[in-house]
């Protein structure tokens, strides 16, 4: 193979920045800081910059200072900040992420709860009452404040602001809001939401409408899940069979301390009867037949077998993990954003470097390991399901072997039923 891809750790850095680095390619709606003239002027050893939840907490307090007869909600919005202020002390960096999203998709709430109130009112308004609309509400315009909206409304303001808050953005805080509310019932502690019989279907109704603006850009993200929860279970597997090996490495030198007076035959004998996880024998019974292992078993001892073992066990996770990213490249659902992204992951600045024999063998390999891992459990959703996700993996190696087979094929012919 021509291609040499990142190390796995990198690999691993890579995958999980790909979803920010899409972001800023995509121009996503994002929670920074305001700037100012004392922050320009400092140092950058003196700045320290806010962590998105952070930042959003700090904007609330435009929520819980408003003046406004909607009591109720704005108690939700103080309760739930108090939660995540709480969160925010624990300095975890996941669940930080997770309370900047619940926290965001509650503001998102209620600022397409109270549009939808305001374009479907109730009752005629009179002489004493404000025309209906959202401009005259101080909750909403403390709301919009909160998401970091421009102040100016004139206009098709709620263009504008969709134009900000983009549907990725919008979708998947709503979601994680409605999921943290669904966890043992938590809706039940904030009285606003618990008193509303409505509270769910109102939510997931804002979701649907809100999953009908989506054009195609939530798929991209689906890509990233899977690829990153792809590297987290490889790498969990890779950290097993290295723990594996350890011990099954440790029994072999102490019933056999000769080393070279050992067969091929030997070693997978112990190894049958000494290591009881069928999945583990596949593995390691993989791993002694790559050629660097097979052929050279003469020239180790020990501690050399273990070492080249557990080298063997980190070059083939790296390709694997390489198979996931071919996965993506090959499907007509990416993006020319995500594409270019993830060729940057893989080192690639040309697509041209990736040749389909670069591409065929860590596909192979992604095939054969789920064949040993079938409880293997990842986020399917870009593929549909597991079934989905075999029928790419079956479908592209389909393809390349194809065009491997037959290099004038064109790309048309050989690849227009690879799609998840």
């Amino acid at each position: 193979m021509s291609f040499t891809p990142p190390s796995f750790a990198n690999l691993g850095a890579y995958t999980f920045d790909l979803d920010e680095k899409l972001s800023v390619a995509l121009g996503r709606y994002s929670i920074v800081p305001i700037s100012s003239s004392s922050h320009a002027s400092s140092s950058a050893q003196e700045q320290v910059v806010p962590s998105a939840l952070e930042i959003l907490l700090s904007r609330v307090h435009c929520v819980l200072d408003a003046d406004t007869d909607r009591k109720t909600a704005k108690e939700a919005i103080n309760l739930l900040s108090q939660d995540m202020r709480h969160v925010l002390q624990e300095g975890k960096e996941d669940k930080c992420k997770e309370g900047t999203q619940f926290l965001l998709g509650a503001l998102l709430h209620r600022y397409f709860r109270l549009l939808n109130e305001y374009d479907k009112p109730k009752f005629l308004p009179s002489f004493w009452s404000s025309p209906y609309n959202p401009k005259n509400c101080r909750l909403f315009l403390a709301i919009r404040k909160a998401l970091g909206l421009p102040d100016d409304m004139s206009g098709d303001f709620r263009t504008r602001d969709l134009e900000r808050l983009d549907v990725t953005t919008v979708v998947t805080a709503l979601i994680a809001f409605r999921d943290n509310m669904k966890v043992q019932d938590r809706y039940l502690k904030y009285p606003h939401y618990a008193g509303d019989s409505n509270f769910f279907t109102y939510l997931n109704d804002i979701i649907n409408e809100q999953l009908a603006r989506d054009n195609g850009i939530l798929k991209q993200y689906k890509a990233v899940r899977f690829i990153q929860s792809f590297y987290r279970r490889v790498d969990a597997d890779l950290k097993r069979t290295e723990e594996i090996l350890g011990i099954w490495c440790k029994q072999l030198a102490n019933a056999h301390p000769d080393f070279k007076s050992l067969s091929s035959s030997d070693i997978l004998q112990h190894l049958n009867n000494t290591v009881k996880s069928v999945a583990d024998r596949r593995t390691i019974t993989d791993l002694l037949l790559i050629p660097s292992i097979a052929d050279k078993l003469k020239e180790m001892d020990h501690a050399a077998f273990l070492s080249a073992m557990n080298k063997a066990s980190v070059n083939r996770a790296q390709y694997i993990v390489v198979g996931g990213y071919v996965l993506l490249l090959q499907s007509q659902a990416i993006s020319p954003e995500l594409n270019f992204e993830i060729h940057e992951s893989l080192g690639l600045r040309l697509s041209e470097q990736l040749t389909d024999i670069d591409m065929y063998y860590p596909v192979y390999l992604v095939e054969k390991y789920m064949e040993n891992n079938r409880a293997f459990d990842v986020d399917y959703d870009f593929f549909g399901d597991r079934s989905g996700f075999n029928t790419q993996v079956k479908r592209t190696l389909i393809m390349l072997k194809a065009r491997i087979d037959n290099p004038s094929l064109e790309l048309s012919e050989a690849s227009s039923s690879v799609a998840p």
